[in-house]
């Protein structure tokens, strides 16, 4: 964001007592949260917080808010409201690279879009039910399933962008079939940053980016579903 000069307004209008609802006014209780103590984070997080004019009582509940509020970005991105011009075209050695998205992301745009609707109506849920229980939990795991079903069909594409510079035309490919290996690691080490040279990079990175967000979609379904067998009742 900070490359392509994108500076929304809560990244630039906020307010020092702003701080305090995510913890972060005490750099001591912000590094004791880090740790990962659920006492820690309800500390550094004082009762009856607003944000913006929101109630924010756990830390879960702030999650559950800048989520809502990436989330809401991504969503007006992805219908075409607003543009970050940075993600279309860049600077590299030789002139100015034209990136064009394969068709897969056209045959998915409707799920993808259904399934940040539906994330960000629990996040919704959740800020306004004052954090995450047994509720959110459960709607939070069909969610994490269609997300694993929405990457996998990304990750078997196997092509996912095409760059242009001038003449030259380089696809960015990956997936299953010959992309998940040491190679990807050997890609990254690569000098001479011509468009070929971007393209088996950017192929790398997505390769194994979509490998690990399968497996943290995965992870959440168990963490979710261990939430909801060992809570007590409230």
């Amino acid at each position: 964001m900070e490359h392509y000069d994108i500076k929304p307004a809560w990244l630039t209008k906020w307010r020092v007592r702003d701080l305090s609802a995510f913890g972060l006014a005490d750099p001591a209780k912000w590094g004791a949260s880090i740790s990962g103590s659920e006492k820690a984070k309800a500390e550094g997080l004082p009762k009856g917080t607003k944000v913006w004019g929101v109630s924010v009582e756990t830390p879960r509940a702030v999650d559950a808010l800048w989520s809502l509020i990436f989330g809401g970005v991504f969503l007006l991105w992805w219908m075409g409201v607003i543009r970050f011009d940075g993600l279309s075209q860049f600077t590299l050695r030789g002139g100015e690279v034209a990136v064009a998205a394969a068709p897969i992301w056209s045959a998915l745009y409707g799920v993808i879009l259904a399934g940040v609707v539906a994330g960000l109506a629990v996040d919704a849920v959740t800020v306004a039910r004052g954090g995450a229980d047994r509720v959110t939990w459960a709607l939070r795991v069909p969610l994490a399933g269609a997300a694993i079903w929405i990457v996998w069909r990304l990750f078997d594409a196997g092509w996912w962008f095409t760059l242009s510079q001038g003449e030259q035309v380089a696809k960015v490919v990956g997936g299953p079939a010959d992309r998940i290996g040491t190679e990807l690691l050997q890609a990254l080490r690569l000098e001479g940053r011509g468009l070929e040279e971007t393209a088996v990079t950017l192929g790398a990175v997505l390769s194994w980016g979509l490998v690990i967000a399968m497996i943290g979609y995965g992870f959440s379904i168990v963490q979710n579903l261990w939430r909801i067998a060992t809570a007590r009742d409230r």
